[in-house]
């Protein structure tokens, strides 16, 4: 039988009058911006496209942005710190209009960079971030363009992950690995976490962390993967990503843990 787990949050409440959500009338309650980042190879597109279906069969007003495919109506859009800044906030502008006007947004850009991803996240009343925590050994095993061939060849210059950084978020709403899960399996994480992500507009619940996938999760000897436990500095077990503290939530975690 699979075990249960009781999350216990800690209180982390985000301080009022601080961004563009909170001085915004709310929108209608499904509209949201998610926003998936992480190195390229690392699963963030197939697994938006995958949610996007899935919100388009339950008839949920949805749009998809692509980060690649936004670069391809602005050609001369480049790859410096100021290029890739410019291309971020221009697809989250896009991005909290189309919320503005009652549209689930989803959103893969690799977006490495904090600063550019915080203005995202100010301009959306909504906004839930997706770090797609692939490692970088994955996204090259799995690179079948060679593109990160060619950038530690020198061939490709500000390649992220290579040359130029990624800055990985501190606080995601949710961290997922998917080295070691299918497409389907993940959706279904994103789509449940995004369920239970907050409530009004422009304020965000305490949370505790959930953290999920990735080989390192195989522990406490289930042999399963998924969930992935962290000792906290007060001794007690922590789960990365957001659950809203007050709903007395229990994560089931039998439907992401698969017995090796």
């Amino acid at each position: 039988m699979m075990p249960r787990l009781k999350i216990a949050a800690r209180s982390r409440p985000r301080a009022m009058g601080s961004s563009a959500a909170d001085r915004r009338p709310a929108g209608p309650g499904e509209a949201r911006v998610i926003w998936f980042t992480g190195l390229s190879g690392a699963g963030k597109s197939t697994i938006a496209r995958e949610v996007y279906q899935r919100l388009i069969e339950a008839g949920v007003p949805a749009e998809y942005l692509d980060g690649d495919a936004i670069r391809s109506v602005f050609p001369a859009t480049g790859f410096t710190r100021a290029d890739r800044d410019e291309h971020v906030r221009r697809v989250g502008f896009l991005a909290s209009r189309l919320e503005h006007h009652g549209v689930v947004v989803i959103c893969a850009l690799i977006s490495p960079y904090a600063e550019s991803r915080a203005a995202v996240r100010r301009l959306c009343r909504r906004f839930f971030e997706v770090h797609v925590s692939t490692p970088l050994v994955e996204c090259e095993r799995r690179d079948v363009k060679g593109l990160y061939q060619r950038a530690r060849r020198g061939e490709l210059a500000n390649f992220t992950g290579i040359d130029d950084a990624y800055e990985e978020p501190a606080t995601p709403d949710l961290r997922i690995d998917t080295s070691a899960m299918s497409v389907a399996e993940a959706a279904d994480i994103v789509s449940d976490a995004i369920a239970g992500s907050g409530n009004a507009e422009g304020q965000q619940r305490p949370h505790a962390a959930l953290e999920l996938g990735g080989p390192s999760a195989r522990a406490g000897g289930f042999g399963m993967l998924a969930v992935q436990e962290v000792l906290s500095d007060q001794g007690q077990l922590e789960f990365r990503g957001r659950i809203p503290a007050d709903s007395g939530v229990e994560l089931d975690v039998s439907r992401h843990y698969r017995r090796r």
